[in-house]
């Protein structure tokens, strides 16, 4: 996760005093609203029942749990924004589909988002507004932290998310996907430890290389709450 250099439509975003970051490139890209809005749903429903397609899903879901984005999911893995669920195509010899991506703005100064400051948001709190509330969200925080290290709350997590797709199916008037089958959630669950093992072998890579230094001191105070290092 660098901070982009190039410059570019996302200059004023990227080089702003608001220090945000995106995570990967622009893409031509569909997302599930506006499939639902161009009555696509259908084709939304079998990218879902797609194994492959809810493990990458899982992946990027990885991803917003350790830098702490919840504008795509929330903290209990429900759906919180179809609008933020992208999808970049992908030609085959069958056709072309649509595989999830992980694409996003980061406002490096959000909350629990900052990767970059050593102080976290429940230290400001701390010194702002008393030892209990700062306590509460740290709580708050490694609560979140163990859906990456704890298999039974990653599948309750995965568990929300395909219940909460299934439900926007339904609310779009699509068939509903089969919740009762657990390949499903398993996929999704399996997606989320695997992202979380890539995000750790990334970090341990870069300590390796440069030390502890190496790595923004929020990703560090992230990887030794999840006992990484």
């Amino acid at each position: 996760m660098k901070p982009a250099t190039e410059i570019g439509p996302f200059q004023a975003n990227v080089m702003g005093d608001a220090n945000f970051w995106y995570k990967m490139p622009v893409l031509a890209l569909k997302t599930a609203q506006g499939m639902f809005d161009k009555g696509e749903g259908e084709f939304l429903r079998k990218t879902f029942k797609n194994e492959k397609n809810l493990v990458k899903l899982g992946k990027i879901a990885a991803v917003d749990v350790f830098i702490g984005n919840k504008d795509r999911f929330d903290e209990e893995g429900n759906v919180a924004n179809l609008g933020n669920i992208f999808f970049a195509k992908k030609r085959g010899l069958l056709g072309s589909s649509f595989t999830p991506i992980g694409l996003d703005f980061w406002d490096g100064f959000k909350e629990d988002m900052n990767m970059t400051l050593t102080a976290s948001r429940w230290d400001m709190l701390r010194q702002t507004q008393g030892v209990a509330t700062g306590s509460h969200m740290e709580s708050e925080f490694k609560k979140r932290m163990r859906i990456l290290i704890d298999p039974s709350v990653m599948r309750t997590f995965a568990t929300n998310t395909i219940v909460t797709l299934n439900d926007d199916l339904i609310r779009n008037k699509v068939t509903a996907i089969d919740t009762s089958k657990v390949k499903y959630i398993t996929a999704m669950a399996s997606g989320i430890a695997e992202g979380s093992a890539s995000i750790q072998k990334y970090l341990k890579a870069q300590v390796a290389k440069g030390g502890m230094g190496a790595i923004p001191p929020g990703a560090l105070y992230r990887a030794q709450l999840l006992k990484w290092f």
